[in-house]
């Protein structure tokens, strides 16, 4: 189920939020039983789509920027 670019589907927002619990894309993967691939490239078309970088891949644990952060807690709230 992808959406493409521009779109922001409920799904991109789950793994969004499972990645800023577990701190890594493959630890968010094996939560939602979905492949890394997957749940990077949702994250890169969520983060087109906003037009913000919401995630700092290169850290370890993944951190969100401060975007990401604003985002997370209307994320929550999307999803509750």
């Amino acid at each position: 189920m992808d959406a493409g670019p521009g779109k922001i589907t409920l799904w991109a927002i789950e793994i969004f939020v499972a990645t800023a619990d577990e701190g890594s894309i493959s630890a968010a993967a094996r939560r939602l039983g979905a492949s890394p691939s997957s749940v990077s490239q949702q994250l890169t078309n969520l983060e087109a789509a906003l037009g913000v970088r919401l995630l700092l891949r290169n850290t370890r644990p993944v951190a969100l920027t401060p975007a990401g952060e604003m985002f997370r807690r209307r994320a929550l709230v999307i999803i509750s």
